[in-house]
């Protein structure tokens, strides 16, 4: 049982709600009406939800919590560089080109 067939039922069963509220990403006003503690536990753990009224969407609910990015440890990094590969140049990508490549385009 997919989304585009409980969107066709008209009465929702326990079932057909377990499968809308596990496939969502999106929401309807009347869902966020019936469902709205369960919507909220879906944007505490990072999902966004986007409201939409038929079609179009009106809102967005999004956690305010904002999660601070882990810290990498390098701190040895530049000795056991140095003692795997002295001086010698490394061939391949560069280490820039790499940490660019790993960070994506935003």
């Amino acid at each position: 049982m997919n989304r585009d067939t409980c969107e066709r039922h008209s009465v929702l069963t326990p079932l057909v709600m377990c499968v809308i509220l596990l496939d969502m990403k999106t929401a309807t006003i009347r869902e966020v009406q019936h469902n709205l503690s369960a919507l909220l536990r879906r944007v505490e753990v990072g999902d966004e939800i986007e409201i939409r009224r038929r079609t179009h969407p009106v809102a967005r609910i999004v956690s305010i919590r904002t999660r601070k990015p882990k810290k990498a440890e390098w701190s040895g990094v530049g000795a056991r560089l140095k003692r795997m590969y002295g001086r010698r140049i490394v061939p391949g990508t560069s280490l820039e080109d790499i940490v660019s490549e790993g960070r994506g385009s935003f």
